[in-house]
């Protein structure tokens, strides 16, 4: 008797792809707050220099007014 052994091997190969997508998101954030304080700065600076300016002139006027009407 003639026994004929068949031996079959199965090689799988198994292949596991992994994709990370990776987002990064920028985020701008605009500094509304110190521009409306530097304006708001600005605003009060001139406005103090007006007001100063006034003040002077008020006073320049009162003494000449009062020189006047001394002499």
């Amino acid at each position: 008797m003639h026994t004929t052994t068949t031996t079959t091997t199965t090689t799988t190969t198994s292949t596991t792809t992994t994709t990370t997508t990776s987002t990064t998101t920028t985020t701008t954030t605009t500094t509304t707050t110190t521009t409306l304080l530097l304006y708001y700065y600005y605003y009060y600076y001139y406005y103090y220099y007006y007001y100063y300016y006034y003040y002077y002139y008020y006073y320049y006027y009162y003494y000449f007014f009062f020189y006047y009407y001394y002499y």
